[in-house]
């Protein structure tokens, strides 16, 4: 279904997906973020839960992206795993 989904996407849409939906994910990200800072007083345990939320989030940002848009590469991702295109 992801084939005939990204075959019909429009440039337009794709576009919004790689930009708009990648800023709304790291606002999401963040809200997250504060939630674990919040839960966790041990510095490794919420070191930890970051990561897992971070790499959970941005693997999904990118599975996304690539199930819609025919141009997918992304150029760079950063070391929070936030992707570049």
């Amino acid at each position: 279904m992801s084939e005939t989904i990204a075959s019909e996407a429009s440039p337009q849409l794709q576009n919004w997906i790689k930009k708009d939906l990648t800023s709304w994910v790291g606002n999401l990200e963040g809200q997250w973020l504060t939630l674990v800072d919040a839960t966790f007083s041990d510095p490794q345990q919420r070191k930890a839960m970051k990561d897992v939320v971070r790499k959970m989030i941005w693997d999904w940002d990118r599975e996304i992206i690539k199930s819609n848009c025919q141009d997918y590469e992304i150029t760079a991702v950063d070391p929070d795993g936030r992707p570049s295109f």
